[in-house]
Order: structure tokens, then sequence, then C-alpha cells
């Protein structure tokens, strides 16, 4: 089922390609058929306004009547949608083609196209409208659709360049001479020269020629469309929603009541009208106004190819801006956009360059216009089905209605514009335009679609769904769908890509009488890392299953730990955790009102809790409580009874929790064994437990939160993320203990369900994988490098990473961070220091002997390396910076109790400056990390854990010679630390 709801990259493609027919056909119908009727067929202005108009609201009124139609079709073993889509195809491209041949006739062309035109909209509407609709059955995955859809917009719009390209480029080769009016003076007669044979060694471009052309494009065209059926037709499975069963069927006009009766809808609908109407006034009329106002007769197809290319390009910003800023903000952005080059449009004289310009500019705003129409109405139709939950499977209606004032807009804007020319003077195939006619078109492609974008940019403002809104509405539906799910099915969701079950059939038969309650918890150590995506992908599942959640925040446990989490900052890190934990579930749109959020303290600190554990611990072995925590207790020589205790207050949580399973990582195995061991014994029943795979770290061993070199911290800049990727193991061909490949295999794949390989064409190109498998195949068969592999990872995991870094902007969110994970910069002890005494070592000639003062009862001896840089009478009563609390080492014989600590710059020669504090600096004044101000330096650093190689390999001097830990300060109360000359220096 997993597998079904996943859409693999060509499944999308499929799917995409069936929206190319309707852009390509529209765009080549909406930018031509008004020129074509006017000047190829050579109908007058007010018989082209007719059809433009009939045919248009034609096909509106059929967009209500399909959908409805398709609302009650029943279910067939080819879905509800395919079926509409594959029948209607061949009598579309026929009705199509016959729509650009003239008949031999003239008394009967007006019903002709009309007739044609009208029957080509509505097969196009027994497409378009399942096709619309079959957005929300192809998978049951939001995450999918969107990203199909994604693929779909993209594809739409390459399908009106396509339309625009073909049309506008075969009819450009055969573009028929414009006919002299009786106003033309004989100067102008060469510019007729075709016609009047004074240029007889061109070829002469007749009228039958051009109309030859029209019916070429329209059988390429024609092509195309069937070729893009059979491909949607054969390349997607339409999935039965048994999720959301569909309400009774309902009568048409009570199926217009229903979605008509929907605010947020009527308000969407009306934004879009308008503006809508505003985009096709500026298409339907814009081949005209640049061939006859504006003089571009030869090349107006390809301005519209600019714009329209312009908008392709456009389309993957303006999916990044309503991601970033809200679909509401990119609305008013992208459509106020436009208004300055339609302004600029008219009122710069005939310049072809201008205009392409121009053009270029104006396609920007109308990839916005095409494209977030599209990603609002699913919003709307989940407002519906969240207010109306007992009314489902109305999701053509939304879509065809909302086709429907479309088209109409269309037809309105087309018989109105048409209709004007008529009144205007407009001559068929003329050189020249009367100017009632060039003002007439001035109008029609700037004033009229500015006023129009205006009023329905007011409408938008009162437009009720705002990202808030969507997401609520979003959880809720994930809620609601969980209702839908039988017993077996949510089994599926709760244990799909675990590694390890204990007490399944004790599940099974807990969901036969309710919903399942689990627990995880998280022990309040380290910082959270990359991996923490792995239990919150599951969580979202045991959502989707209808089961009651509880998050642990084990604060208890992580001081127990061999004191993991020191005493005092219990607090601090339980805040932090759930804060970091939140952001994430929310970055995966889970929802968080339907989790409980519990700390380990607020419970385990009873009097019941605590007889409890003193019961357990008479029960347990020490054999078997240091077994049981083997894998997650830190393993110490010298062992603390605390984390003997460990395990047991864990068995312990899940009876104080009353849940039905505890779920954690595959390590936690013998915990979980034990309390179903033990448990029994103090009368409590055995719970399940839900067990994910470990992620190796970027050692290849376990990841761990309080192991900083195993993991990626979930904010850690993208700078550090590669720094960790570029020393993570991945040695080539090598799949075991591959930490990074472990990333895409447990993070990257359960939430984005595939990876891209982004290298360069030489070495194969960019390569998408939908299955893990296929990834670790070519990577040990070496077919994907290890460079290439971490560029991919690192980008996925910002993609990741990012919106949980922006929460986290916030100066209090900063503030908690540094206060609960007090940086290594606090356990180093630098102070100020006076050099009171400084003599050579009497036993090594490029060692300095110095006594120097950082504020204790006696001077510190300190040697330093400083002969061949630094004179001894620079350096006699110098304030310095002097780290104090390594351990102290013996060179050439005398004991070095501290560091002199300098800037240097590498090279030949090589340069060195002791660093200077603040003037007015005192001995023993401290040296800190602006923004790290807060905690207390240890006593001796231990050497082990090097913490001064880590804390000094961030430590610059910047471009303006002031000392900087990872571009903060080093500073003391006074002011900046600083070097006199060696900017970009590193500081040892």
């Amino acid at each position: 089922k997993e597998n079904r709801n996943r859409l693999s990259v060509c499944n999308k493609i499929c799917y995409a390609v069936g929206g190319a027919p309707y852009q390509i056909t529209g765009c080549a119908l909406g930018f031509f058929l008004q020129i074509y009727l006017l000047d190829v067929a050579q109908l007058d202005p007010f018989h082209a306004s007719i059809i433009l108009f009939a045919g248009r609201a034609w096909d509106a009124v059929t967009d209500p009547t399909v959908g409805f139609l398709v609302s009650r079709s029943p279910w067939t073993r080819f879905g509800r949608m395919l079926p509409w889509i594959l029948f209607s195809t061949p009598l579309a491209v026929i009705s199509y083609f016959l729509i650009w041949y003239v008949p031999p006739f003239e008394n009967g062309k007006v019903i002709w196209y009309l007739v044609f035109y009208c029957i080509f909209q509505s097969l196009q509407t027994c497409f378009h409208v399942p096709y619309s609709a079959l957005t929300m059955f192809i998978s049951s995955e939001q995450k999918e659709r969107d990203s199909a859809t994604a693929y779909r917009m993209t594809v739409e719009v390459l399908g009106t360049v396509v339309g625009t390209a073909i049309q506008g480029q075969i009819v450009g080769m055969a573009n028929a001479p414009c006919l002299p009016g009786p106003g033309d003076i004989l100067a102008n007669l060469s510019n007729y020269s075709l016609l009047a044979g004074h240029n007889s060694s061109e070829p002469v471009i007749s009228l039958d020629h051009t109309k030859t052309a029209y019916m070429i494009s329209s059988g390429i065209i024609s092509i195309i469309y069937v070729v893009c059926a059979i491909v949607l037709f054969f390349g997607v499975k339409e999935q039965k929603d048994s999720c959301r069963p569909r309400s009774e069927p309902m009568g048409f006009f009570q199926g217009i009541r229903l979605v008509m009766g929907h605010g947020p809808y009527v308000k969407l609908i009306m934004v879009f009208l308008f503006t809508s109407l505003a985009f096709m006034l500026l298409e339907g009329n814009f081949a005209l106004f640049c061939s006859s106002t504006l003089g571009f007769r030869n090349d107006f197809q390809n301005i519209l190819l600019v714009i329209m290319l312009s908008a392709t390009l456009a389309i993957p910003f303006w999916q990044w801006f309503l991601t970033r800023f809200g679909k509401k903000t990119a609305v008013y952005v992208g459509t106020l956009a436009v208004v300055p080059f339609m302004i600029l449009v008219v009122c710069v004289k005939s310049n072809l360059i201008v205009t392409y310009i121009v053009s270029f500019a104006a396609g920007v705003g109308v990839a916005a216009a095409f494209l977030l129409p599209w990603s609002m109405l699913p919003d709307v139709v989940d407002d519906f089905q969240v207010q109306n939950p007992d009314s489902a499977g109305h999701e053509a209606l939304f879509y065809s209605f909302y086709v429907f004032f479309t088209k109409f807009a269309s037809g309105v804007s087309l018989g109105i514009s048409t209709l004007s020319l008529d009144f205007a003077g407009y001559i068929s195939r003329g050189c020249t335009q009367p100017e009632a006619v060039h003002v007439t078109l001035k109008v029609l492609v700037s004033a009229a679609p500015i006023v129009l974008i205006l009023i329905g940019l007011t409408i938008l403002y009162f437009y009720p769904i705002t990202e808030e809104k969507r997401q609520g509405n979003r959880k809720l539906l994930l809620c609601a769908m969980a209702d839908q799910l039988s017993p077996d099915e949510k089994l599926q969701l709760i244990t799909r890509n675990l590694q390890e079950v204990l007490g399944e059939e004790k599940l099974k038969q807990v969901l036969q009488e309710r919903e399942v309650k689990v627990y995880w918890g998280t022990a309040t150590t380290g910082k959270p890392h990359i991996a923490y995506f792995v239990p919150m992908s599951k969580i979202a599942d045991f959502l989707k299953a209808g089961c009651e959640v509880t998050i642990l925040f084990a604060d208890l446990h992580a001081f127990l730990d061999n004191m993991k989490a020191p005493w005092e900052l219990l607090e601090l890190r339980v805040k932090y955790y759930e804060q970091v934990i939140k952001a994430m579930l929310e970055s995966i749109g889970v929802p968080l009102d339907k989790l409980k959020f519990v700390k380990g303290t607020d419970f385990q600190l009873s009097r019941e809790y605590t007889l409890d554990v003193y019961r357990l611990s008479s029960m347990v072995t020490e054999h078997d409580a240091k077994k049981a925590g083997a894998e997650v207790v830190k393993q110490v020589d010298h062992p603390l009874l605390s984390g003997l205790l460990y395990p047991g207050l864990q068995a312990l949580d899940e009876e104080y929790l009353k849940c039905d399973a505890q779920f954690g990582g595959v390590d936690q195995r013998k915990i979980f064994t034990l309390a179903e061991k033990y448990l029994p014994s103090l009368g409590y029943a055995k719970r399940s437990h839900l067990m994910n795979p470990m992620v190796p770290g970027l050692t290849g061993a376990k990841m761990s939160s309080s192991e900083e070199d195993s993991k990626i911290d979930l904010l850690d800049s993208a700078g550090d993320v590669k720094k960790k990727l570029k020393r993570a193991f991945c040695e080539p061909g090598n799949i075991k203990d591959n930490g990074v490949l472990s990333f895409v295999q447990y993070v990257v794949f359960p939430l984005r369900g595939e990876f891209s390989i982004k290298r360069d064409p030489k070495w194969g190109g960019d390569k998408t994988y939908t299955v893990f498998e296929e990834l670790e195949k070519d990577f040990a068969a070496e077919s994907v490098h290890p460079g290439d592999l971490k560029a991919s990872v690192e980008a996925s995991l910002n993609q990741l990473l990012d919106p949980i870094r922006k929460k986290f902007e916030s100066p209090e969110l900063r503030k908690l961070s540094n206060t609960a994970y007090p940086s290594k910069t606090s356990q180093v002890d630098i102070r100020v220091g006076r050099i009171i005494s400084v003599e050579k070592h009497p036993d090594a000639d490029s060692l300095y002997l110095e006594k120097i003062d950082v504020g204790e009862a006696e001077p510190r001896t300190v040697v330093s390396g400083l002969v061949a840089f630094v004179s001894q009478e620079e350096l006699q009563d110098r304030l310095v910076l002097v780290l104090c609390n390594l351990k102290p080492q013996k060179m050439r014989g005398i004991e070095s109790q501290a560091m002199l600590l300098c800037a240097s710059i590498e090279g030949e020669p090589r340069r060195v400056e002791p660093l200077d504090p603040p003037e007015g600096s005192s001995p023993g004044d401290r040296v800190f990390v602006e923004g790290y101000e807060t905690g207390k330096p240890d006593e001796r650093l231990n050497p082990k854990k090097k913490v001064w190689e880590k804390v000094q390999a961030d430590l610059k001097i910047s471009d303006e010679c002031v000392a900087q830990w990872k571009d903060n300060q080093l500073m003391t109360k006074l002011g900046q630390i600083t070097c006199k000359t060696l900017k970009g220096g590193n500081i040892s």
C-alpha cells in the first residue's frame, strides 16, 4: 500500500504529460483563433465575435455539466476519470483539426466554425475536467500530490510554449501579405510588392499558403494530443479513495448549490474570474496589437513565444516564492508584477527590441497567473471537506466550476474585444488600421486588464484561507482519514518501515476495539540530530492510523545516563527539545494538536512511581539491568548505579503513560524485553514494542546526540553540514556502515520518496532514484562517486533543515539554544594576562620563558615559541591573552602552565602576533565569545575530549583584525580582542 501511495518519477511525468493537450490547444486557440477568423477565414469582426463568445460560453456551460456527470460515474477497472480521457480524445482531435480548415463555401462558414468550435470545447472538457480532478486520486499522500502537481505545472507551461511555437512558427513562415487600404499613399506601394509583382524573384505567399500552414500546425498539435493522452492513460494508475467514501449521488442544481454555497470557494472564484478575464484580454488581443498597432506583422509570433518561454523559466521561482511567503502573498506580488509592463508596452513607441524586453518581463507575471489558481484550488476543496465531512466525492464539481468561470471569462473577453474592434472599424488583413482600432487595442491589452486585476486583488483581501488555516485543514483531514481505515489498514500504517515488532497480535486485538495508544520517549541529552526525522515520520504514520501518541521528554533519564545532562540544565534542555521536535513535526506536516507532550519528572518523582522503582529493583538482577542498557546507557569502566536504574524506569513509563505500545529504536530492544519480562511481576500488563532501524553516524558507528562527530544537528548551518559531510566516512563502493548512504535510506527516502544525484554531464549527468536499492547498487558498482553522493545529500538535508533553522532565528529560541547547550567556548578559560618577565629558555634558543600575571595569587610560568617573531622588549609588561585550563606540559624540562594565544599567517616567512585585549584591561579579565557569555569554564580541559582543538578550529582573525569564533567576536567586558595586522589569520 505504501508503494501504491508513492509515485515514481515516471508516474509523475506521465501524469504531467496529460496536462499538455489542454495547454497546447488552448494556447493556439487563445493567441491565434481571433486573428485566424479575421484575416484567414476572412469573417467580419461581428461574426467572429459571435463564434468566439458563443464557443467559449458553450464551453463554460459544459464544464459543470461534465463535472456533474464525472462525479456520478461508476468506478471501472481503469478508474473513474481515465475512461473519460481515453474515449474523448479521438473525436476531440478531429474537431480541433476542422476548426483550422477553411471550408470551400461562404454562406455556411459561421455555422461551420461555431459548430466545430463548440464540439471541440465539449470534448476537450471531457478530457480536462476528469484530468484536473485526477490530482486527488493519483495518491493519498498530500506530499506526492503536491510533487506531481509541480511536475504538471512545469509540463503545462512547456505546453503553452509548444503550442505557441508550433502554431506561430509554422504560420509565421507562410504569413500572407497585408492588403493596402484606400488611404495608403503611393509612396508605400513598395511594401506591397508581392501583390504588385514588383519583385518576381521572391516567392509569392498567398492566402492559400497561410491556410495550408494553419492545417499543418493543427495536424501536428492533434498528433501530440493523442500521444499525450496515451501516455497519461498507460502511465498513471487511478486509485480508489477508500479513505474518503463518496456521498450519495445528487442532482445537478443541488451540486451547484453545494459548491457555490462554500464562501472561500466563491471568493477564490471571484478573484480569478477578474484576474483571468484580465489575462484573457491580454492573450486574445496581443497578437493583433503586435501586428497592427506596433507594426510587427512578421514578428508577433516570436514575441508571443518570448512571453511563454519567460513564463516557463519563471515557474520554479513562483513555486519557491509561494512556499516561502505563502500563496496569498504570491498572488499579490505575481499578478501586480505584470502591471508595469502592461503600461510600458502601450506607452513606448514601436521598437522591436524594447517590445521583446517588455514581453520577457511580462512573462514572469503570466507564470504567476498560470500557476497560482491551481495551487489554491486544493486548499478550498480541503476546507470544504473539513466543514462538510459527510459530503465527499465532489472534487470534479469544484474543478469544473472553476474552469467554467475561467472559460466564461475567456468567452466574454474575446467576444467583447472582437466586437469592439468591429465598432472601431477593423479592416481584415489591412496594412494600416484606423486610429480608433489602435486606441481600442491599447485599452484591451493595458487599461482594461489593469482595472480587472485591481478588482480581483481587492476581493482577494477577503479570502479567508491563510497559510495557518491551510495547515490546520490538512491536519484535520489527516485525522478524519484515520476514521475511515479498517483495523488491518491501520496496522499496516503502524508497522510499515519498522525493523521489528514485538506483540503484533496484541496490537491487532486492541485495534478491533479502539485506537492504539503509543508512546515515544527521548532522553534530553545532546542536541537532536537529523536522524530524529526517522521517528518523526513514524509518528506521522501513527497519527494517520488514528493512534493516540504521547511524546515523553525523558529528562530524568538524561541525568541518570552518566549525567549526560547536568541537573541544572534539565529544565532548559526539555524546553529546547520540545521546541525543536515541534519544529521538525511541523516541517513534515504532522498535526501537533493530536499529540500529547509529557516531561518525565512530572510523574517520575511521584510517591507511587518511586515505590514501583523500589519494587522493580528488588526483582531485577544486576546482570539483567546492565544487559538491558548495554546499547542505550553509556558504557564506562566504572558504571554508576544510575545507569542500572535507567532500563527499569523506561519499563515503568509504559504503565504510567497508560500506553498499548512503546516505540523506539532497535537499540532499545533489550530494554523492551526487560519490560515484557518484569512488568507482569508488578501486576502490570505486557505492552507491544515497535522498533525503528538505527541510522549509522558519519563515522559509521551509531548516530548519537551526545557524540558530536557522529551527527548533523538540526540547527547546523549549511557550512557545518558541508564540513561534516566532507569528513564523513564514505569509501567508494563500500555500502557497509556508510553514514552518508544511510542518511538517504533512512531519512531522505522515507520523507521525500526519491533522491536525485546531481553531477556533471561528463560523469553521467543527473539521475533520480525512486528505489533506494538502485542507488545502493550503483554506489557499490562505483557508478556513483562519493563526492557526488555527499553533494546531493547536502542539498537534500538543507531542504529539510531550512524550516527549522528559520524558526530558531528568533531571539528567544537562539537564547534558549545557547543556554541549554553552552558553547564549548564556555569550557575554555581564556584570560587577560600581563607579562611580568621574559627571558630565553635555558635549554632552547627558539623558546621564551615568561612569568604572566593572570589575576591569581602567583604568576604562571609559560613557555612560548615566539623568539623568531617577537622581541623580548615588545613582550615585557605587555597585556596578552592566555589559555589557562590546559593540562600543564613540560617543554624542554620546564613545565608550561598556560598557553599564550597569538594570531598567525602561514607562508614564507611565517608571521605571528600576540593578540591584544581592549585598552584598559586588567590581568584576570575573562574572555568570552559574543552571544555565549554564560557558562563556567572547566577547571581543567580533558585532553581526550579535545575541547580546545574543536574550539581552535573555528578561531579566525577577520578582515577588520578582530578575533572571532564562527563569526562571533571574542570579547572582554571592555570590548573586542584584536591583532595589529594579520587579517584572515588563524589563532593558536
